[in-house]
């Protein structure tokens, strides 16, 4: 993968490498040709501090690759197989601490920061800067300090949000902290909400005056070519370390609820590079290790916030008697289009999760549904609404049922987040918690609005979109995530990525029990039906389902259905199979198959291209009982079951997750 080479500030470039770059850009926020704004604004307090060099380096190169991030596209819609979500990018920048940043170790912290926080590669040129350059926060005129920095004894990242702004009244009203506000301000639109929250802040907590700097960093000129932001927590925990260095600060706090965190797919948006790692715990960590290279015994981050639901987040309003702040918080990712009226869309995941979390805190209140532009509960939803609040819901109907065993097994991403000591258990025990906690309110909320709306759905007077509709009657979803015969399958980040990848086009689960009725044919549950093949059909499925974890996309390279392998010469030109058993095996599976498909073409599900053909899904919503299968009564099924994973991918043991000891 070739990098693109972005020249900061007339940066000299580096020696092209070979094969050349992939695209050069240019970035630098001095001067008439600037294209990327960095200043910091007193909006609140002067400060009176001037952020050294190191900080202002690290801003700047955060800064940097926040704008590469906008200017280089991941593949956009048209990159079906995602393999433009990664990207290679090799930055040359000028730095007044080049002894600091051309050190190895800081810069393999550097690198490794980013690419966890983006999933893209980052190279680095520094060179030594001809300019001295300064960050003065401050230097407003005419505005009288009413707190001196040395009053503060915390930085928190505040982004207006109901979680920061929780964490805030945290850390004054319980805590008795004194923070400092920071504020990345990417656009001067949500300017007038921030400034209202302050002052309900300042208002409800009479002893702090909650000092605030909003920090500018944008692009001008250039149309974003991705709207993903990955690099924004870098830059965000950057602007918050720097300043706290300047002040002799060491508590940083950059928080989100735990779920959001630890980055788990609560709806069927949240897909493979797209889902949000802006508190990742391994993100935050990497973080941590660079800032104590680049302030040593300086500031570390932290994500107070880490292990708990978004709902017991807004309990700290309660706990405090400052719910009327909930209202002067926004979460909508959708703000360009808001109104002062509707300051929320409705629709998209962040305005779900906190409708579900401000219900389950009973703060509907302080939230009420006239705020929302559409109430996902009882007006109609289309397109990737139903998606988002479908999968919303779905996520918890999977998980709240299950063991912790079973949590792990199913969500990878708890086990992804862990650090690599002697904590990683008991940390992953209140994970799991968390998610059970999360499962539970939202169900226990979806239960409510249910009841609160039977009447109207009974009367048919709800759209058959609305999510209350939509939860009562799972078999009319558009999607399976919602079917009444097997456990919910929500894939991780990670094989979202790959189910868009390969382009798989079902997400039906399978069950492959090994068991047989009364006729002796053979049980496989799909979605809610239960289907009966015949052991040379259903050895036919078996055949596939090993395809998905010994070839890649599930493609057996030449069908090797009922003989050790069929030459190319079986199938034309035109994509379709010639032989005349292999056709009718994969015909008659098909066939079996239809009952369970809904309206799904079994062409799709079961696909034949070229000289090739498969089971077109992921290995994760197919589940297989090999014990049963190694004592089938057909020997042909019982040597295939012998390929199976010793595990099925969803009855993995919480020993083996954590890798204490290997799968038997």
């Amino acid at each position: 993968m070739a990098a693109h080479l972005v020249l900061c500030e007339g940066a000299v470039a580096p020696p092209t490498p070979e094969g050349g770059w992939a695209k050069l850009l240019e970035v630098q926020h001095r001067g008439p040709a600037a294209n990327l704004t960095l200043k910091v604004q007193e909006l609140a307090h002067a400060l009176n501090i001037t952020v050294a060099r190191r900080g202002m380096d690290l801003v700047r190169i955060a800064a940097y690759a926040a704008w590469a991030d906008q200017m280089v596209s991941r593949g956009g819609d048209t990159d079906v197989t995602g393999k433009g979500w990664p990207r290679h990018f090799h930055l040359g920048i000028p730095v007044q601490d080049l002894a600091l940043w051309s050190a190895p170790a800081v810069q393999w912290a550097l690198r490794d920061t980013l690419q966890l926080a983006s999933d893209d590669v980052w190279e680095f040129s520094f060179s030594q800067a001809h300019f001295d350059e300064q960050l003065r926060l401050g230097d407003a005129p005419g505005v009288d300090p009413v707190h001196m920095p040395s009053d503060a004894d915390c930085v928190l990242l505040f982004s207006g949000g109901a979680d920061s702004g929780a964490a805030a009244v945290e850390a004054v009203a319980i805590e008795g902290k004194r923070p400092l506000l920071v504020s990345h301000r990417s656009a001067t639109v949500a300017d007038h909400r921030r400034d209202r929250l302050l002052g309900e802040l300042r208002r409800l907590n009479p002893g702090w005056s909650f000092p605030h700097t909003g920090v500018v960093v944008k692009r001008q000129q250039s149309p974003e070519a991705d709207r993903s932001q990955r690099t924004r927590p870098f830059l965000f925990a950057s602007l918050g370390a720097a300043i706290a260095a300047s002040l002799a600060i060491h508590d940083v706090r950059l928080c989100d609820n735990g779920v959001v965190s630890l980055n788990l797919p609560i709806n069927g948006q949240l897909i493979g590079a797209k889902a949000s790692r802006s508190t990742h715990p391994k993100v935050i960590a990497a973080f941590n290790r660079l800032a104590a290279l680049v302030f040593p015994g300086g500031p570390q981050v932290q994500n107070t916030l880490a292990t708990r639901t978004k709902a017991e987040v807004l309990a700290v309003l309660r706990q405090t008697g400052q719910e009327a702040l909930l209202g002067y918080t926004w979460s909508c990712s959708h703000i360009h289009a808001s109104s002062n009226a509707t300051p929320h869309c409705g629709v998209c995941s962040q305005c779900v999760d906190r409708r579900f979390a401000s219900l389950a805190a009973g703060m509907e209140a302080y939230d009420p549904s006239e705020q929302y532009a559409v109430d996902i509960f009882t007006h109609e939803l289309r397109g990737d609404a139903i998606t988002v609040a479908e999968g919303y819901v779905s996520f918890a109907m999977e998980l709240e049922p299950l063991d912790d065993e079973a949590v792990v097994a199913a969500r990878e991403e708890l086990v992804q987040a862990l650090p690599g000591d002697a904590t990683a258990e008991a940390l992953l025990r209140q994970y799991v918690d968390l998610v059970h906690r999360h499962a539970g309110t939202v169900l226990r909320v979806m239960q409510d609005q249910m009841a609160l709306h039977a009447g109207a759905a009974l009367r048919r007077l709800l759209p058959p979109t609305c999510l209350v509709v939509l939860a009562s009657r799972p078999r009319e979803l558009r999607t399976p995530a919602l079917v009444l015969g097997l456990p919910l399958v929500v894939l991780s980040a990670r094989e979202q990525a790959e189910q868009r990848r390969w382009r798989f086009q079902s997400d039906l689960p399978m069950y492959l029990s090994g068991e047989l009725d009364s006729r002796a044919r053979n049980v496989v549950q799909v979605g809610d039906h239960e289907l009966y093949l015949a052991d040379a059909v259903f050895a036919t499925l078996l055949y596939l389902v090993i395809a998905l974890y010994e070839h890649e996309g599930g493609w057996l390279p030449a069908p090797v259905i009922g003989r050790k392998a069929l030459e190319p010469t079986c199938w034309e030109a035109d994509d379709v199979c010639t032989d005349p058993m292999v056709v009718r095996r994969i015909s008659d599976l098909r066939a079996a198959l239809r009952p369970g498909l809904g309206r799904r073409d079994p062409m799709t599900v079961v696909e034949t291209v070229r000289h090739q053909v498969r089971l077109s899904t992921h290995r994760r919503y197919v589940k297989f009982d090999r014990k049963h299968l190694l004592a089938h009564r057909a020997s042909q099924v019982a040597k295939l079951a012998k390929r199976l994973p010793r595990t099925s991918p969803n009855n993995l043991a919480l020993d083996v997750v954590l890798g204490l000891k290997p799968a038997s």
